[in-house]
């Protein structure tokens, strides 16, 4: 990872920081979503809600 540090795997998503912005981005099967967070808490909440075991 050139300018991303990693954060770990959640249900199949990865939780990376992006070092240029301090942003945290999620991505599914090494695409990134349409979305960054401005926590690694906030990207795990949003992983959350798309389980549907946790709706």
């Amino acid at each position: 990872m050139d300018d991303a540090q990693s954060a770990g795997n959640l249900y199949g998503y990865t939780i990376r920081r992006n070092a240029a912005s301090g942003r945290w981005e999620v991505f599914w099967k090494d695409k990134k979503i349409n979305q960054d967070f401005a926590s690694q808490a906030d990207a795990e909440e949003w992983i959350d809600d798309q389980m549907p075991l946790n709706r």
